[in-house]
């Protein structure tokens, strides 16, 4: 599976600081990639991944309500990712499956400020691990976790549900 996305957004902020305000215009890109592949051994589905997201951000420069200027700026965020997450199917009846799994992936983020020589390069590990009952039609139910920043200043966790029907 291949999935490739491009954003572009056009902005006009309106900013207020105390008693200085200001309009400027700016726009953002957004890119992300996906790449992932699915096969099986011994009864166990395996799917490895590698993504990428990136977010770049300009600018214009202006001059507020009590004439202070203010340089033009551009800023971006890219973060890639790869790893692999493991299932493996139990069969509870003939239409129904409890499906678990667990995944390991490397994330590595850079940040920097544009025409500058100022960024950040960190990695970290993330695990997630879920579960979800399907039937033969394609109906279920699933949960899934992650713990993220493993490795880092900063972790994270998240959890979410979800209900999927096929109809």
């Amino acid at each position: 599976m291949v999935d490739l996305g491009v954003v572009h957004t056009a902005l006009d902020y309106a900013v207020s600081s105390g008693a200085a305000s200001a309009t400027f215009d700016a726009s953002r890109w957004l890119v992300s990639g996906n790449v992932a592949g699915q096969f099986t051994l011994d009864g166990f589905t395996i799917v490895p991944s590698a993504k990428i997201l990136g977010i770049w951000e300009s600018q214009g420069g202006y001059v507020d309500t009590l004439a202070a200027v203010h340089d033009a700026r551009q800023f971006g965020q890219g973060q890639a990712s790869v790893g692999l997450a493991i299932s493996h199917a139990l069969p509870i009846s003939d239409d129904w499956a409890f499906v678990p799994y667990i995944g390991g992936y490397f994330d590595e983020t850079i940040e920097s400020r544009i025409g500058s020589d100022t960024y950040s390069l960190s990695g970290s590990g993330r695990v997630t691990a879920g579960a979800r009952i399907t039937t033969g039609n394609g109906a279920g139910l699933g949960i899934d976790g992650q713990i993220a920043g493993v490795g880092a200043k900063t972790m994270s966790w998240g959890a979410r549900g979800g209900l999927r029907a096929s109809f």
